[in-house]
């Protein structure tokens, strides 16, 4: 399913530094997305900054209306900046509903609310495209589907903060920026998609750690910002998932475990194998060794046997 929709998806891109990505699909829980990052240094600011585009996608299969997609940039709910995406596949624009929002605890808020009370440092925020598509291959679905595509970007992303409560949440030179999902499958709008919607708890979220270092060197040359591409075939590049992925819903009927990224999985296994096969060689020459030194210290005792008992006579 997931390789399906990486494949006919196809965006437009503006220039080609290479972006962050991460693909994430769960059958039994009927959901996939992806999320790609790229990063560009603008100087044409009063201070040099660096922003963040980011493209997100996710499958709805059935076309169904019901649940929501989140994003988040910080190391925890509290105090991260999160992008809460949920929309009407069926509607007449199609145009899905992107809200930004902080996170408070375990609840999410409009910081724009907030800002005059001092809590936040906002940057600025571009909502570039939300919308949804049909499936390019309908035969390869039993069901009506449809992707829903989310370009935004996040300008000075770096200067957000939750001023009271913690420091920045946002570096865009760290090789281990924190960043959460979220999704709550089944969330019924009751119709009312706006700004103002409420957001029910998610079923199901994680956490992952982004290199926006590596993304921000690959960009340095770069003339024009990027409006992220998921590459095809999927391979995951600068974006890695940190914890298992938790299912929360006390509905649920099945528990959810993330599948580690294949390049680590394979590195892991890789160094397993070197391992014990350096074990193994280190072994058979210590026995080697010691046989010969056994061998030799056997025959040259034997060759002394009458001396010494010569000696003891």
């Amino acid at each position: 399913m997931l390789i399906r929709l990486l494949w006919i998806l196809c965006f437009t891109v503006t220039a080609f530094s290479k972006p962050l990505q991460f693909c994430k699909e769960d059958v039994a829980a009927n959901y996939a997305f992806c999320l790609a990052i790229s990063t560009f240094k603008n100087y044409t600011t009063a201070f040099p900054s660096v922003d963040l585009y980011t493209t997100i996608i996710t499958e709805r299969l059935n076309a169904s209306s019901a649940g929501w997609i989140g994003i988040g940039l910080g190391p925890q709910m509290h105090g991260s900046l999160m992008f809460v995406i949920f929309g009407d596949p069926y509607s007449h624009s199609q145009i899905a509903t992107t809200v930004v929002r902080a996170g408070m605890g375990h609840a999410l808020v409009d910081p724009s609310a907030k800002f005059a009370l001092g809590y936040f440092s906002i940057p600025r925020i571009d909502i570039l495209s939300a919308k949804f598509s049909d499936f390019d291959d309908e035969a390869s679905v039993t069901a009506p589907a449809k992707v829903l595509e989310v370009q935004l970007v996040c300008y000075n992303c770096s200067t957000w903060a939750l001023l009271d409560f913690s420091p920045q949440t946002v570096d865009t030179e760290s090789d281990s920026q924190p960043i959460l999902w979220a999704i709550n499958s089944d969330q019924n709008f009751g119709g009312s998609f706006d700004d103002s919607a409420r957001i029910e708890a998610h079923n199901f979220h994680g956490t992952l750690q982004a290199n926006l270092r590596a993304s921000a060197e690959s960009s340095l040359d770069q003339e024009l910002a990027t409006i992220p591409q998921i590459s095809r075939p999927y391979r995951p590049w600068g974006i890695s998932e940190t914890t298992l992925t938790q299912a929360v819903a006390p509905s649920s009927s099945h528990d959810v475990h993330a599948t580690p990224s294949p390049g680590l999985a394979v590195t892991a296994n890789w160094a397993l194998a070197v391992l014990a096969g350096s074990l193994l060689i280190c072994s058979i020459h210590i026995f080697r060794r010691h046989r010969k030194m056994w061998t030799q210290r056997a025959s040259y005792m034997h060759e002394t046997d009458p001396i010494v008992e010569q000696h003891c006579t």
